[in-house]
């Protein structure tokens, strides 16, 4: 099976050169042509034209509002000037409003337990700080413990002593 060419679509440099000047995006002159953004990219730097970088933060024509969700299922907001900003600038969301919630940084050794296992849901009220990565990692066994159980019966978490309890 061989695979199909596509035909190469020629462009004029210097319309090409005064339009991307004028300050069009590389989008909207592919639209104009019927050709992708890449094609235009691709002759652009055959043509030596130099682009311009996409604008950071609100000056994006696409920003969401410094607001991510991680690959992990947790939402990110940006916040470079955080202690715990990630390279990209963002910070979990939990970690936030917990530090608001306790008006101080969270210690390195501090981790935060959603209560619900639902990493999106940082109400306050949702949120358990614990003192230690073994501290977190008994409430998850204390809950692993109780699945068979949980199938029939109701659980409530005690924030008091860290624990799932069966009601």
């Amino acid at each position: 099976m061989t695979k199909k060419r596509s035909t190469y679509i020629a462009i004029d440099e210097a319309w090409l050169r005064k339009e991307y000047k004028k300050g069009r995006t590389m989008i909207d002159i592919g639209k104009e042509l019927g050709v992708s953004k890449s094609t235009i990219g691709l002759r652009m730097k055959e043509f030596g034209i130099k682009t311009r970088f996409a604008p950071c933060g609100e000056d994006n024509p696409v920003w969401k509002g410094g607001k991510t969700i991680h690959e992990d299922g947790y939402i990110q907001i940006r916040c470079t000037t955080h202690p715990r900003a990630h390279q990209s600038g963002y910070v979990f969301e939990h970690i936030l409003v917990m530090e608001e919630h306790l008006g101080r940084y969270i210690t390195l050794d501090e981790k935060i337990h959603h209560i619900d296992y639902d990493k999106s849901n940082n109400n306050i009220g949702n949120l358990a700080l614990l003192e230690s990565r073994s501290a977190h990692n008994k409430i998850v066994k204390s809950l692993y413990n109780l699945i068979p159980k949980l199938l029939d019966k109701c659980l409530i978490y005690n924030k008091k002593d860290n624990k799932y309890y069966e009601i």
